[in-house]
């Protein structure tokens, strides 16, 4: 067999976005970044980096991002969950229409296996085998693409029957997944409403918690739950990395914003960048800086279910962070920039119709990235692409 001519194939095509502004504020009332970040509803990972800074300093605000996202709230495992238990009136009038839930299945790939999505805005989303989808012979209105998969969508927030047939259709969906007996490994998180977490006078175990979702599933329907972490933090120092500089004015030998972005992929993929007398190896051109004895680069991971809401208040803790620090230390001593980048899952459910290059793949490389300077100025990068086949422009716009 001859060896292929790797450097003839073609590279995945993809989209990307970039969008820049003067400062957080005015990036986060942007109808463009707001709706891109709201829209990806499952994030699995969220990198930061912290370049040039003091431990101390990064022990303070290590604190303030643990509190930006919700340690109330719950995550669990669910083995081999009947879909039709999303489907039942009391899950959806407990948990589905009160308060906020994210339920995505915990392995399978878009293109081999059937999977399913629970948006917190209470859209059933189901990618279905042609086979699966004629079993369980649902209607045609139901579908939003069909190019090799079906893609389903179904409002279960229509409580009335008059409201587009929301009664039903949730009726006859339930009927169909009760006699097909269709299952998953159901990875679930659960944001209890807050106007009712605590109510005076009703016993422990009958008050509104993060675990009541745990009680409901193992107690009430016999199903096998394992807690997992719904936030998982981790951090270490990263020794001997140069740092690079963005540019302040045109005349600077500064890396460039792909370079910096193409820097910030190395770490959180945990390369290499340390230059070495390697054929492949990563060097870094332009102005950068060391670090001294007092200060040293810093990246924290944030792994398990990360909501768009916690993102953005991830964001804003580290503008703030940026902003304190510029105004106590001259703009030579202060932060370089600080980095995010968040990470999605890639089996998510998609109507958009995409299709991987030549029909093999279909899992989604969908992240972004938020970068902000030590003015305070953001650059947000946004990337959409399935194997062979990106998001258009007008998808993004």
């Amino acid at each position: 067999m001859l060896c292929p001519e790797l450097w003839r194939f073609p590279q995945p095509t993809f989209s990307r976005t970039t969008v820049t502004c003067p400062n957080w504020t005015e990036g986060k009332t942007s109808d463009k970044i707001r709706r891109e970040i709201r829209a990806r509803q499952f994030n699995s990972t969220v990198s930061i980096m912290l370049p040039v800074c003091q431990k101390s300093e990064v022990d303070e605000l290590d604190r303030e991002l643990r509190a930006t996202t919700r340690p109330g709230s719950y995550c669990c495992l669910v083995r081999q969950c009947p879909l039709v238990e999303l489907l039942r009136q009391e899950f959806l009038e407990a948990f589905v229409r009160r308060g906020r839930i994210f339920a995505i299945s915990a392995t399978g790939r878009l293109e081999t296996d059937d999977c399913v999505a629970l948006t917190p805005d209470g859209i059933l989303l189901l990618n279905l085998h042609r086979e699966t989808f004629q079993r369980l012979g649902l209607s045609d209105s139901l579908v939003t693409h069909r190019k090799g998969k079906y893609v389903v969508k179904l409002d279960l927030m229509l409580t009335s029957p008059e409201t587009s047939g929301g009664g039903p259709r949730i009726e006859r969906v339930r009927e169909r997944f009760e006699a097909e007996s269709l299952a998953c490994d159901l990875l679930i998180r659960w944001l209890p409403p807050t106007d009712c977490s605590t109510m005076l006078g009703v016993t422990p175990e009958l008050t509104i918690s993060p675990a009541s979702l745990e009680r409901y599933l193992t107690v009430a329907r016999g199903l096998t739950v394992v807690q997992v972490p719904a936030i998982n933090y981790k951090r270490r120092d990263l020794n001997d990395e140069a740092i690079p500089l963005l540019s302040r004015n045109k005349n600077d030998e500064c890396c460039t914003h792909d370079e910096l972005l193409e820097y910030f992929g190395m770490l959180v993929l945990d390369c290499d960048t340390v230059e070495e007398e390697y054929l492949s190896e990563y060097t870094l051109d332009g102005n950068r800086i060391e670090n001294d004895a007092a200060t040293r680069n810093w990246h924290i991971q944030i792994n398990g279910m990360v909501s768009p809401m916690e993102v953005e208040g991830l964001v804003d803790t580290l503008a703030r962070f940026v902003t304190n620090r510029s105004k106590s230390l001259p703009p030579e001593s202060g932060v370089l920039w600080v980095g995010l980048h968040v990470q999605c899952h890639s089996n998510v459910p998609s109507s958009r119709g995409d299709q991987g290059e030549k029909g093999m793949g279909w899992n989604c490389e969908n992240a972004y990235t938020i970068i902000i300077g030590s003015d305070g100025a953001v650059l947000c990068s946004l990337l959409v692409g399935i194997s062979g086949k990106g998001a258009t422009k007008n998808e993004l716009q």
